[in-house]
């Protein structure tokens, strides 16, 4: 189930790292923005904005820490 709009949300959060984490699986460690929107959208049936979509991936692919991500700190 796709969480509420509020793009704030700890579920918005973590739906967005794991979005990242099948975007990495599937591109490997060069997986792009599209990538993970497009994983968000037709894995998860959420809709990403671009910069939860960038801080997301820099945490799983440029050793941004999943914690400073959660905690707005990216």
């Amino acid at each position: 189930m796709a969480p509420n709009g509020n793009t704030d949300s700890p579920m918005r959060e973590l739906l967005a790292l794991a979005a990242a984490d099948l975007a990495v699986a599937e591109h490997g460690f060069s997986a792009s923005l599209v990538d993970l929107r497009r994983a968000a959208r037709t894995k998860l049936g959420i809709d990403v904005p671009y910069d939860r979509a960038q801080a997301a991936l820099a945490t799983r692919t440029e050793g941004t820490s999943t914690t400073a991500f959660l905690l707005g700190q990216e």
